[in-house]
């Protein structure tokens, strides 16, 4: 009986193991490509409409927290996601889809690098418009599953 129970945890252990395993052999498959837009301005923040592509190539599905999402600029935090409890749906080998609405708050440095993008940009955030304004950024995804935490960075021009 006491051989039977050992032989019981151990496959329960091993298991585990197994899974955490392939939980990390999908964490380094997996392809992470963030788009983002300035889209005008929102309580008198800069309001920045993002999208993250989670690409799974692998032929299983898994349920994540939705990820936190972090921006810099030079370093410095611009502004992050609300952490949510939001459970998402990673379809198997396909391309799933998560949006989010940022806003970053204005300051003196956000909009000289604004104005010094050209073609109006500031304006036309002011206006309410979708654009590019060309300020490159550093994402940050945080992910969280059964425990295990990977962090992908990215950089993008918005």
């Amino acid at each position: 009986m006491k051989k039977m129970l050992i032989a019981a945890i151990s496959l329960i252990v091993a298991f585990f193991f197994y899974k955490a395993w392939e939980l990390l052999q999908w964490y380094d498959a997996l392809n992470i490509v963030p788009s983002a837009k300035i889209n005008g301005i929102k309580d008198g923040k800069i309001k920045v409409n993002m999208t993250v592509a989670l690409d799974n190539p692998k032929d299983f599905q898994i349920k994540i927290t939705k990820p936190t999402i972090r921006i810099y600029s030079n370093g410095s935090l611009l502004t992050s996601s609300v952490p949510s409890g939001t459970k998402v749906l990673i379809a198997p080998t396909g391309i799933t889809y998560i949006d989010y609405e940022l806003l970053i708050p204005m300051n003196s440095e956000l909009i000289t690098m604004l104005i010094s993008a050209g073609n109006n940009v500031y304006n036309k955030i002011q206006n309410g418009e979708s654009v590019t304004a060309g300020l490159n950024i550093e994402v940050l995804a945080y992910f969280q599953v059964y425990g295990i935490e990977r962090i992908y960075r990215e950089n993008i021009t918005i």
